[in-house]
């Protein structure tokens, strides 16, 4: 079975359409981010991702495995590059999914959370 992207859900599909290369079935996309790890506990952080690809029309981007991240806004700043403004008040340390979702695919990356300066780093920050 092959699932395709439709406003903002994967769904089964045998549409020849939503299997095409331009809807980016089966091509991987990565998106890196600058900075690479940003602090817990800051509030709105901005963060730029670089996608490997054109992935189209903007149509979502989302946080998975977060422990209380958020993505509060995203927005295109040229074809493969997508400033993304980050709520980390109430974040656990650890790596997240960033996952944005375009017309044309979906990337996805990693990002660092990490303890502020001056705290100890670990579960609870003891």
């Amino acid at each position: 079975m092959v699932f395709a992207a439709v406003g903002g859900f994967l769904l089964p599909t045998t549409d020849a359409d939503q299997l095409s290369p331009e809807r980016g079935v089966g091509e991987e996309c990565t998106a890196a981010f600058e900075p690479s790890a940003v602090g817990m506990g800051e509030g709105s952080v901005l963060v730029q991702a670089t996608l490997s690809r054109d992935i189209g029309v903007l149509e979502e981007a989302s946080v998975q495995g977060g422990g209380g991240a958020a993505v509060a806004t995203a927005e295109w700043s040229a074809p493969t590059l997508v400033r993304l403004t980050l709520f980390t008040g109430e974040v656990e340390e650890g790596i997240v999914t960033i996952v944005i979702m375009g017309e044309k695919g979906i990337c996805s990356g990693t990002l660092d959370m990490e303890a502020p300066p001056g705290e100890p780093a670990g579960p609870g920050n003891e």
